[in-house]
């Protein structure tokens, strides 16, 4: 088991996503645009079953098209270069 400072890999895991599980009691914060959002059974983080995603839906949408574009732009250069 690897040690962060004081505390285990599982500690540091449990830290880290305390805010977001589905059995949390009151409001969720967005950890981007920090707006109050209410989760639903969409937002449920496919990788981490038993939490909600850090990121509101608008903020996971804006994400994930900033990266496709990020990604069509490494093609595009990639095949200049060649």
């Amino acid at each position: 088991m690897k040690e962060y400072g004081s505390i285990t890999k599982e500690e540091a895991e449990e830290i880290k996503w305390r805010e977001h599980r589905i059995d949390k009691q009151g409001d969720f914060i967005c950890s981007v645009c920090k707006t109050t959002w209410l989760p639903d059974i969409t937002d449920i983080n496919t990788k981490r079953m038993t939490t909600y995603y850090k990121l509101c839906k608008a903020c996971r949408l804006k994400s994930f098209l900033k990266g496709r574009d990020y990604q069509m732009e490494r093609k595009k250069k990639k095949a200049n270069s060649q």
